[in-house]
């Protein structure tokens, strides 16, 4: 048995494991607050990773091809970071998310300091 999550009210029920093989589907059960057949999800225990967050992080790379090679940033898209350009950023010019390989830039640099920028996240990635 796994927890199941209404999801018109919230309210936590057991459901089958057998119910939720597929635990990218939502499921129609009875409720027991609403009282009629609503869609549940199934809540699965974090059990460390599993084969979901690598092919989740793959999704998310771009491929080589994809890349423009006149981005200083194109080798941090290529190796699997993402990058984003941030309007009115504030005062750091880069933020680097290293556990979720994601890099926030702020969109005002100069193509000088973007290159600065580029060069110290190559140095720290390497």
């Amino acid at each position: 048995m796994i927890p199941a999550l209404c999801c018109v009210c919230g309210t936590q029920r057991e459901a089958s494991r057998q119910a939720f093989r597929d635990p990218d589907v939502v499921r129609k059960l009875k409720c027991q607050t609403c009282g009629a057949m609503t869609k549940h999800a199934g809540v699965w225990g974090y059990q460390g990773e599993d084969w979901r967050d690598e092919s989740n992080r793959a999704s998310l790379r771009l491929p080589v091809a994809a890349v423009d090679p006149a981005d200083p940033f194109a080798f941090a898209l290529a190796q699997g970071v993402r990058v984003y350009d941030v309007p009115g950023m504030g005062p750091e010019p880069l933020l680097f998310i290293r556990k979720d390989r994601i890099v926030f830039v702020s969109s005002a640099l100069q193509p000088d300091e973007r290159l600065t920028c580029a060069q110290w996240l190559r140095d720290t990635l390497a």
